[in-house]
């Protein structure tokens, strides 16, 4: 499950284009079960082994921490991201160099967001929520 899901990302990462040829819009469910196979295959050796995380995975969690805030931002870094490269004149071949910046940007404006809106109106809400004896009020 983990080969045929990083060979599967990596076909769609690297090969696009003759993805795109041969299966048209299904391409985007090549990319999706490939995602999906990948992760279950991660959460299966996760759950038969120690529950260390492993080395040089520190940046993937920590998108994880921030999944509901990089799902809200990341379509504005993708517009973004993809008008550059239509400015840039980029050649087609190299549109995979740009997923890093747009990974980056992504986390990065989740990490504002988590730590301007998402962060302080989660304790004021929590805070709302709890009367001055410690009890949660009712609603």
């Amino acid at each position: 499950t983990l080969a045929l899901g990083l060979v599967g990302v990596g076909a769609a990462l690297f090969c696009g284009g003759e993805l795109w040829t041969s299966f048209g819009n299904g391409s985007v469910l090549v990319l999706s079960l490939s995602a999906a196979s990948l992760v279950t295959a991660l959460q299966w050796r996760a759950r038969a082994t120690a529950a260390r995380p492993r080395r040089g995975t520190a940046w993937l969690r920590s998108f994880g921490r921030l999944s509901y805030e990089v799902y809200l931002g990341h379509m504005f870094v993708v517009w973004l991201v993809v008008d550059a490269w239509h400015a840039t004149g980029a050649d087609p071949r190299w549109g995979f160099l740009w997923y890093v910046p747009a990974l980056a940007a992504s986390w990065g404006l989740a990490w504002l967001v988590r730590h301007l809106l998402s962060a302080p109106a989660e304790l004021a809400l929590v805070a709302a929520s709890v009367d001055g004896g410690g009890r949660a009020s009712r609603a």
